[in-house]
């Protein structure tokens, strides 16, 4: 009798070891004295049907924190800016005596992303005469969009760190005087629209909290015989747009593109699996091709993925929490286990997951997955759940 109350005490602590998580590995890492009720079940030990594919959603870009001019040979980042002018007295008393002289205006910025090998930027610099606001301006909008037919753009300066372009200064005796004069107000910014240099150049939005790295425009301003000063301004609106062709792959490969609102679907049929299941946890991933993969100077490392909540592949659940797989050489990888025991308990809500970028706001990368029919099932979606019946 004694020796069997041993056998049970000692039976006790691997009991509740089972219900601790297994870690990222999966279930090979767990010790052979953990495994007493967890069991495993994989995707390539059990074929079930999948479903993968491309999609177009709709973004905004006004709350990104990277800001982007330029062109490679596929895709293109329009830019518009607006600077907040404020004048001192000085100036204003200079610029109501018509004794104002403008020697200079340059825009500059700190660099903070980059892609493509070009050397510079080429890009036109038009004012803008009409109001616009970043939450609501799109690409669509642009083509409706009117601006002074004058090239404003001088001459630019590219360091390692900082980018620097010079307009001409017409424009900036307007909006200086809009300032002292609200009934002609003309000050609405700039239209940065480039062509193809092989080069995007990233830089910290307002959204971002480095405000002395983001877009300044500097005059050199001169009252002759009295002064000459350097004036600053801050941008008070900027917004980039991201322009790329859709995928022509879609049956080859899953496309996540930043800035165009270009997301991927996988979905997994899980109706098979063991029904009154403890998911202990759930691993995915995802293989990608590297040769084909477009990124930046900042690699997207992470794919956020949402639950979907219908087959519309674009409404994704607010009552669920969304999940982060990062990245390695080969795949992309996390864990869903909240996802998978849901759609175990509720089969009908298994609608897949939406996968984004987690940088498609502030970048111009494509990535390309393998999908779910691909013909080497190596580089399938993979997943593996570590499950405990009831």
């Amino acid at each position: 009798m004694k020796f069997k109350l041993s056998i049970i005490f000692l039976l006790i602590p691997l009991f509740f070891a089972c219900s601790e998580d297994p870690n990222q590995i999966g279930f090979d890492a767990i010790p052979d004295y953990d495994k007493l009720n967890l069991k495993s079940w994989n995707t390539n030990e059990n074929p079930i049907e999948m479903e993968s594919a491309t999609l177009q959603d709709s973004i905004s870009t006004s709350y990104s924190s990277i800001i982007l001019l330029g062109q490679t040979n596929n895709v293109k980042s329009t830019l518009l800016l607006k600077s907040l002018i404020s004048l001192p007295d000085s100036i204003e008393n200079a610029l109501s005596a018509d004794s104002l002289i403008i020697r200079k205006a340059y825009l500059k910025a700190s660099i903070v992303y980059k892609q493509g090998i070009g050397s510079n930027l080429n890009f036109s610099v038009n004012n803008i005469l009409q109001s616009w606001t970043s939450t609501t301006f799109t690409k669509d909008s642009l083509a409706l969009l009117t601006t002074d037919p004058v090239n404003l753009y001088q001459s630019q300066v590219i360091t390692d760190s900082t980018f620097q372009f010079d307009i001409n200064v017409a424009p900036v005796y307007d909006w200086f005087n809009s300032y002292i004069d609200s009934d002609s107000f003309s000050n609405y910014g700039l239209l940065l629209n480039p062509t193809n240099t092989d080069l995007i150049l990233g830089f910290p939005a307002l959204s971002a909290s480095l405000s002395d790295a983001q877009f300044h425009l500097y005059t050199i301003v001169e009252k002759p015989g009295e002064f000459i000063d350097t004036l600053s301004f801050y941008t008070s609106i900027d917004l980039h747009l991201v322009d790329r062709a859709y995928p022509t792959d879609t049956e080859s490969r899953i496309t996540l593109q930043a800035g165009t609102g270009v997301r991927g679907k996988l979905k997994f049929d899980l109706t098979t699996f063991p029904t009154n299941s403890i998911i202990n946890k759930a691993i995915v991933r995802i293989f990608y091709e590297k040769t084909e993969t477009d990124f930046g100077s900042n690699q997207s490392d992470s794919i956020i993925v949402y639950m979907l909540n219908s087959n519309s592949d674009v409404n994704v659940r607010s009552d669920v929490g969304k999940w982060l797989l990062t990245g390695d050489s080969l795949k992309y990888s996390g864990t869903i286990t909240e996802y998978v025991q849901h759609w175990i308990d509720y089969p009908d809500s298994n609608n897949g997951m939406q996968l984004r970028l987690l940088d498609e706001y502030d970048a111009t990368s494509e990535l390309k997955l393998y999908p779910a029919n691909y013909v080497d099932q190596t580089k399938r979606p993979y997943l593996e759940i570590i499950y405990t019946r009831l």
